[in-house]
């Protein structure tokens, strides 16, 4: 889907999240006071997945729906959790990223087609590509040009979107003293959530 570099960059960066997510998961399931953050780890681990699967192949149609089905109801019980009055307004605002961001994925995967929806000749059927079938440079130019503009506007929202919560994350991470890898993570997930929108689109 993405030409070189970006292809091995986000493959790098996702890797690298969704193994750090399995390991918090497991050495930390014990000490979890919260559900809902058994569910973001989940949420980023199965994210980090489906985007180096999105990265170097294509994806039916039927496995993009059951992909929608799973982040849409890991970010309703994250939702869910989040909208409790027990719960502290600065935790309330870290999950609401976190349904922020499986809200892009979901997007991401649901405006795919559209996305492509200009790739025509010769170039769409993968030849002349790095051999799994990512965008060259005149590939991307014609999904931009064929890009409903609506699309287009709603994803480069969810960019900006992705940019704040990488901010709110990057202060985190500076009055941190602790989790500061846990931090990172989510970091990384921003900014790779963010560069993949903005890849498909520009």
């Amino acid at each position: 889907m993405l030409a070189s570099p970006w292809d091995w960059i986000l493959t790098v960066l996702f890797a690298l999240t969704g193994v750090y997510c399995l390991w918090h998961l497991s050495a930390s399931w014990d000490r979890f006071t919260m559900r809902a953050d058994r569910a973001v780890d989940v949420l980023h681990a199965v994210m980090s997945v489906s985007m180096i699967a999105m990265i170097w192949f294509p994806t039916g149609s039927v496995g993009t729906w059951v992909q929608i089905v799973a982040f849409g109801v890991v970010s309703i019980v994250i939702a869910a959790y989040a909208s409790a009055k027990a719960v502290p307004a600065g935790v309330r605002f870290d999950l609401g990223i976190h349904v922020l961001l499986a809200g892009a994925m979901v997007w991401l995967l649901a405006a795919m087609p559209l996305m492509m929806s200009g790739i025509t000749g010769p170039g769409s059927g993968g030849g002349g590509h790095d051999g799994h079938g990512a965008l060259s440079v005149p590939d991307a130019a014609a999904v931009s040009a064929e890009t409903p503009t609506w699309v287009s506007l709603v994803t480069w929202v969810l960019v900006v979107f992705c940019a704040i919560a990488m901010g709110w994350w990057a202060y985190r991470l500076s009055r941190e003293r602790t989790h500061r890898a846990h931090v990172m993570c989510h970091i990384g997930m921003a900014l790779g959530m963010g560069v993949m929108l903005a890849l498909m689109i520009s």
